[in-house]
């Protein structure tokens, strides 16, 4: 495929908590993506493209080794460290290149570099040590003022940056790369992961892009059916942020200032991939951008992640090939399900062989108009033993089961892309989504499954006080 088989630079982007429909190219009614969307034209858009479980570190694991949550052992955010040693930046380094990570890792502990060559990381006060951004600001005149705002990591009530665009955390990642550029080792191929810590909340984009869109143009949150519509576990959820508590206005303002964010970082891409051209690289440089997992942003009254309806579990993703590459098609739309796990195999398959051990497939022959899936269906799944919930989904249907509780869903996502009509009713249609993860898990002695059946767990409802009584929001100092 590659001219003389010669080894493309590689570029992960990611952001933090972008939702799968939140980009121009898939269709958004107001959003401005374009430098997104012209990655897309370049190459292959995936709008089925999926967390295998859709909460930051679990996600990035997943990146990180090709495995699935289950064989890597991650099924929520924690500060376990990364057993497995075989690692993307590893691999890649073995095959000859320097590997470097700018933005967020959220690797424990927090200087770990899990292969990579060198980080310069963001990791928005999360360790009390501070990290490269909150040193590099505190050189500056904003020295201290990225939490001006008062919002924690967890909060939903938006605010304008105080820190201008020129100090903000989003550009400071796109000069830190730009910069990379030039640092880098002239005598061999390197792989980049531009890992933006935004829009994840805090929703504070700098002027002007907390005004970027009239706040009368954001689209609303789509409404639930039903008081009864949400499975237990997450009926809690509004009450523990106060998310119930939220004006209409404070809803669409919050909306407003994710898209905001979204479009700064948009640009920044743009600031980033203009420089590749400038440099030289751009014809021989490979892009995947995607992100970790989604945001609700209100959806029937939820805001973050933790779950596999659309709004949290579905991801963006797309796959722009060297330009020097013959045979590749541009401007696709690839329609089957992938995952985050397929990132290892896509990357590691443009510079040299897949290791044994790897579960995700290679995303590749899509640039050239090939199936690299086929009729893999996508299985994801998220939580503690006795609260996982899993999803199904061949990408035209997706089952989902909560265990705590039991409740069952399908949609037909062709027909109800909004998520609101669930078919779990019908029996016919849903006994083989059921038998598919009755399989999954026997064939893993998981004792959700026994006796040919699912088995939940109980479901025991906290006092209102004490939701309300929680601090979840994450404030930080810096």
């Amino acid at each position: 495929m590659a001219r003389q088989n010669k080894r493309p630079h590689i570029v992960l982007i990611t952001t933090d908590q972008q939702r799968g429909d939140c980009t121009g190219i898939d269709g958004h009614p107001i959003l401005e993506t374009p430098h997104l969307d012209q990655l897309a034209n370049e190459g292959v858009y995936f709008p089925k493209a999926y967390s295998p479980c859709p909460v930051c570190v679990p996600a990035r694991m997943v990146m990180m080794t090709g495995r699935s949550p289950y064989r890597i052992g991650y099924f929520s955010n924690s500060s376990q460290a990364l057993a497995q040693t075989e690692t993307l930046p590893r691999i890649l380094g073995r095959l000859g290149y320097q590997t470097q990570l700018i933005g967020k890792g959220h690797f424990s502990p927090q200087r770990a570099r899990l292969g990579f060559d060198n980080t310069v990381i963001n990791e928005s006060g999360r360790y009390r040590e501070g990290d490269d951004y909150h040193r590099w600001l505190m050189k500056t005149p904003y020295a201290g003022l990225e939490r001006a705002t008062s919002i924690g990591n967890n909060d939903v009530f938006a605010r304008r940056s105080v820190v201008p665009e020129t100090h903000h955390v989003n550009t400071w990642t796109a000069n830190e790369c730009i910069e990379f550029l030039d640092r880098r080792d002239p005598t061999c191929p390197f792989f980049l992961w531009m890992s933006f810590s935004r829009p994840h909340s805090q929703y504070d984009p700098p002027a002007p892009y907390d005004s970027w869109y009239d706040l009368e143009d954001v689209p609303p949150p789509i409404q639930a059916p039903g008081d009864h519509f949400l499975p237990f576990q997450l009926r809690e959820m509004p009450r523990r942020y106060d998310w119930d508590r939220m004006s209409p206005k404070q809803v669409a303002k919050a909306r407003q200032h994710y898209l905001g964010q979204i479009t700064h970082i948009d640009h920044q891409i743009g600031r980033f991939t203009a420089a590749l051209r400038w440099k030289g690289l751009w014809e021989d440089t490979l892009v995947l951008f995607t992100s970790d997992h989604g945001d609700m942003m209100g959806d029937y009254g939820l805001f973050f992640k933790g779950h596999f309806f659309e709004g949290a579990g579905r991801v963006p993703m797309i796959l722009r090939p060297p330009g020097c590459w013959e045979g590749t098609i541009p401007a696709q739309e690839y329609e089957r399900p992938v995952s985050l796990v397929d990132v290892l195999s896509t990357l590691v398959s443009a510079a040299g062989e897949v290791p044994d051990g790897v579960e995700g497939r290679s995303l590749l022959p899509a640039v050239r108009g090939e199936d690299p899936i086929g009729d893999r269906v996508f299985h994801g799944e998220i939580g503690s033993m006795e609260a996982r919930h899993h999803c199904l989904t061949d990408g035209r249907f997706k089952y989902m089961w909560f265990r705590m509780g039991g409740a069952e869903y399908l949609f037909d996502l062709k027909e109800d892309p909004q998520e609101v009509n669930n078919l779990a009713g019908n029996e016919e249609m849903l006994r083989p989504w059921r038998n598919q993860l009755l399989e999954l898990l026997e064939a893993r002695d998981d004792d959700a499954a026994e006796a040919g059946n699912l088995v939940p767990t109980p479901y025991e409802p906290a006092p209102e006080a004490q939701l309300r009584a929680m601090d979840p929001f994450g404030r930080r100092p810096y």
